[in-house]
């Protein structure tokens, strides 16, 4: 995978989940990749693809704002942090997390491990609530 891949790879999924794309989301991962986050784990495309589409059901209004990206050498892993905000479908609340994701790509640049972690119990504050 070169830079520009990379680039390519991390717009797409993050176009897949604003527009709420399960099938482009799970077509990222190899058949056996795994989609961990805190609490939650899904293996293979199908689980992938439904986990997305349950995700959905319960949140709209998905904004996601990359702030850094650290590629390993090999270009076969990726960290990168952004701010994800949606908003609770039932509640109408939005809420805003600091995420850390590290991807691992195979050799055909597939996901075949995407890990999150955040805490949606401290969401993190906005600009302005620091220095109000």
């Amino acid at each position: 995978m070169s830079l520009e891949e990379l680039r390519e790879f991390l717009a797409q999924q993050v176009v897949a989940w604003q527009e709420a794309d399960p099938p482009t989301i799970a077509q990222a991962f190899t058949p056996g990749g795994v989609l961990l986050a805190p609490g939650f784990q899904a293996v293979g495309n199908s689980q992938i693809e439904t986990a997305a589409r349950e995700y959905f059901s319960l949140y709209s209004q998905i904004k996601i704002e990359i702030r850094y990206v650290w590629p390993d050498l090999e270009l076969k892993r990726v960290a990168v942090e952004w701010d994800w905000s949606d908003t609770n479908i039932a509640t109408g609340e939005q809420l805003t997390t600091r995420e850390a994701v590290m991807i691992d790509f195979d050799s055909s640049g597939k996901v075949s491990e995407w890990r999150e972690y955040f805490n949606r119990e401290k969401p993190t504050p906005r600009i302005e609530e620091v220095t109000a």
